[in-house]
């Protein structure tokens, strides 16, 4: 069976899926809890199972504006 037939995605298939950077998907997926596994050096994901992980993670609400902090600027009298 190839891996088109299992849905499987490689790490740069992912990053695009993701809108990131292959680097990126490497160094966080295991931090973030994105479903994979390892074949040799390379890690692999089921669609189906990262669909599943992205919609438990996504945000339901936007966040509102972070207000901003007021600076006061002071100048030294010369």
């Amino acid at each position: 069976m190839e891996a088109n037939e299992r849905n499987l995605m490689d790490t740069q298939r992912l990053a695009t899926r993701l809108g990131r950077s292959r680097y990126w998907v490497q160094t966080n997926h295991k931090r973030l809890g994105i479903p994979s596994f390892k074949i040799g050096n390379s890690f692999y994901f089921v669609e189906p199972e990262v669909e599943t992980w992205l919609e438990t993670h996504r945000f339901t609400e936007v966040p509102s504006e972070p207000k901003l902090a007021k600076v006061k600027l002071f100048m030294k009298a010369s």
